[in-house]
């Protein structure tokens, strides 16, 4: 089985990597093994939007999702949105049968998916649309602070190297300060 994604959000990225490697390692002779290996060197996570503004600086500089090439704008919290959207049914399936809490969560998810569907092409316009007119303010606002700056723009690739740099440097640092 082969799997085709590249970039993977998780809130604790910044531990997965190890736990990857360990895995794979461990998996040897598993009919698996191709894939955990895989996991573990071709694919990269991003931190969420949200779970990455509590994590170290350099753990934030490292592991951002925006500034992985190709990666989607993706917040990173589908899975929590899904599941504040089914906690309202908490209140109700606590007093069913197993199977009759199965059959309405199970209803839930399909009515749930469903009003996504339905409402997906709208979503995507009204986002493009919404885009589209936010582009020139951040144009502008970016030319601004690069003019305050004293920078250009071909100049943020190399500023953006040398963050990474310092937050590698700085995770190095305290790993072996651990030690």
């Amino acid at each position: 089985m082969a799997l085709g994604y590249l970039y993977f959000c998780y809130d604790v990225i910044c531990n997965y990597s190890t736990f990857a490697k360990d895995v794979a390692k461990l998996s040897v002779g598993h009919p698996n093994h191709e894939d955990f290996d895989r996991m573990s060197t071709e694919m990269t996570g991003f931190l969420s939007v949200f779970h990455g503004r509590t994590h170290v600086w350099d753990c934030q500089v490292i592991h951002n999702g925006r500034w992985k090439d190709g990666a989607p704008a993706s917040l990173g919290e589908e899975q929590e949105q899904v599941f504040a959207k089914l906690s309202r049914y908490g209140s109700v399936t606590k007093h069913m049968s197993p199977a009759s809490r199965l059959d309405h969560l199970t209803e839930a998810i399909f009515y749930h998916n469903e009003e996504k569907e339905q409402s997906m092409v709208q979503s995507l316009v009204k986002r493009l649309m919404k885009a589209n007119k936010k582009v020139a303010e951040y144009v502008k606002k970016l030319q601004n602070i690069l003019a305050l700056l004293g920078l250009q723009e071909k100049d943020l690739p190399v500023i953006l190297q040398q963050l990474q740099q310092s937050a590698l440097e700085k995770k190095i640092q305290v790993q072996l300060s651990i030690l």
